[in-house]
């Protein structure tokens, strides 16, 4: 219950902006489904119904960002509106997702197989030693999911031990990147790279995943 709080208290400071971002005409087709309950989300665009999936005795709120990262994936790069209910289902179909054994968090070999199932080239990638390696991943990719922390540097996700956001349209000349948030906190925000860089969570096996759109799904 203390991090659905905290979700939803960040959801709400998100909302809220007095100078929201103004988005480009191409941000604005990027998908940025969340993880918090309906009611509590003031975008209806990017909430729904997923947000009742109960798996592995856990409500969406506290293991869906991984699932809302890959919908905001299929749903920008091929253009279709591929909600994280649907995500789900092919999680468990594709991969050996399966919450019920009470691990809702989705893994990065699992993320891998569902992009591959639909299309995409995934790669995962631990954290390098220089900043400039991981700007051109970010940079060359079609879109960046990455793992953040409080752990390493607590100035953007101060709240979590652990979540997955998207990254988009690198901007150099002010070393920037559109971020999706499942939590809502920098959901449709942009964000400092090096920050993002700074909280990655090198206690996992992988920090980040770069992906390509390609045109080859297996069904």
């Amino acid at each position: 219950m203390k991090l659905l709080a905290i979700i939803l208290a960040s959801a709400v400071l998100a909302t809220s902006s007095i100078t929201p971002y103004q988005e480009s005409d191409a941000e604005k087709k990027i998908y940025s489904y969340v993880q918090v309950p309906r009611e509590h989300y003031k975008d209806k665009r990017w909430i729904g119904d997923w947000s009742d999936i109960e798996a592995g005795g856990q409500k969406f709120s506290r293991f869906g960002c991984g699932i809302c990262c890959l919908a905001n994936t299929y749903s920008t790069l091929k253009n279709a509106a591929i909600t994280p209910d649907i995500v789900y289902k092919w999680a468990r179909k594709y991969s050996s997702y399966n919450p019920d054994k009470g691990v809702g968090a989705i893994s990065w070999n699992q993320m891998k197989a569902v992009l591959e199932s639909g299309g995409f080239n995934a790669e995962t990638h631990r954290k390098p030693e220089d900043y400039e390696t991981f700007k051109e991943h970010v940079k060359n990719a079609d879109t960046t999911i990455v793992v953040v922390c409080k752990y390493n540097d607590g100035k953007l996700w101060w709240y979590t031990r652990g979540h997955y956001v998207n990254l988009w349209n690198y901007d150099e000349s002010d070393d920037t990147v559109f971020v999706t948030d499942p939590s809502g906190l920098f959901n449709r925000e942009r964000v400092q790279l090096k920050d993002i860089y700074n909280a990655l969570k090198t206690k996992n096996d992988a920090q980040y995943m770069t992906i390509k759109c390609n045109t080859n799904p297996r069904d």
